[in-house]
């Protein structure tokens, strides 16, 4: 090879040594800083900071609501069958707090996350089913058409705890 091209490539394979020297440790040291303030950013006091820092709204919760207080509701229907002239005393229960009762053919109440709902019969002659109905896409337990059935030897039912979609 000649002495030219010889020296060439030695020129640039130093200018690359040097380059390499330069811009892997300034690689480095910019993905650590990333990491570094994303990292940061995590804890809500530094990110309000941040956000004050570059004119942002920012709001970071004082206080933490517990899911009782802010929980959903939905509103049941349950339907008595055979719905018959006569209908049999049967008392819905919520958490163990008599709700409603069925006057007619059907009962309607409110419930929210991990109510109980029971039902229970005094004076019955024949078995009675009880049909759960509800229009809301949120509400998982109990499920509409889940049936309960009450009967002279069993007089006592209860639907599964109250269930919603997270």
């Amino acid at each position: 090879m000649p002495a030219d091209k010889q020296a060439k490539k030695s020129t640039w394979n130093r200018l690359i040594g040097e380059f390499d020297n330069v811009l892997i440790p300034v690689a480095l040291g910019l993905l650590t800083m990333t990491l570094l303030v994303q990292v940061a950013a995590t804890n809500p006091a530094v990110q309000s900071r941040l956000d004050r820092l570059e004119g942002r709204f920012s709001a970071v919760p004082t206080q933490v609501i517990p899911p009782t207080v802010n929980s959903e509701t939905a509103a049941v229907t349950l339907y008595l069958s055979p719905s018959t002239g006569q209908h049999p005393n049967v008392t819905v229960s919520v958490n163990g707090k008599p709700v409603a009762n069925f006057t007619s053919a059907s009962a309607h109440l409110n419930v929210k996350e991990g109510d109980r709902i029971t039902l229970t019969s005094t004076d019955l002659t024949g078995p009675v089913y009880i049909t759960v109905d509800h229009n809301d896409p949120n509400l998982l337990f109990p499920a509409p058409g889940q049936v309960v059935e009450l009967s002279p030897n069993d007089p006592t039912g209860q639907l599964p705890p109250v269930e919603f979609t997270h």
